[in-house]
């Protein structure tokens, strides 16, 4: 899932400035129309995973997880799976 949003954090507009093993799992930057936003990212397959495993929402702007599945989530989440389908869909590989 790291490698996939590697692949298409540019055409999101999020460049990724650190990984890490901690939490939380990245730093980057996100296009705002005031510039660059810096932005802490977490990964995680669902995104009620996040909750489960009792993350400090305050702390993360961004879940990039596979399935958004979490109704009431806090934080930005970008869902990689409609991604694909969408890219899938509309004939890019």
């Amino acid at each position: 899932m790291v490698f996939l949003f590697g692949k298409l954090h540019k055409e999101l507009g999020i460049i990724v400035e650190a990984i890490q093993t901690g939490f939380p799992d990245a730093k980057g930057r996100k296009k705002v129309k005031a510039g660059w936003q810096e932005i802490a990212i977490e990964f995680e397959y669902r995104s009620s995973n996040f909750q489960s495993h009792k993350h400090p929402a305050q702390h993360c702007d961004m879940i990039v997880c596979w399935l958004h599945d979490w109704k009431e989530c806090p934080i930005e989440v970008v869902e990689l799976k409609s991604i694909i389908e969408i890219k899938l869909k509309n004939g890019h590989q």
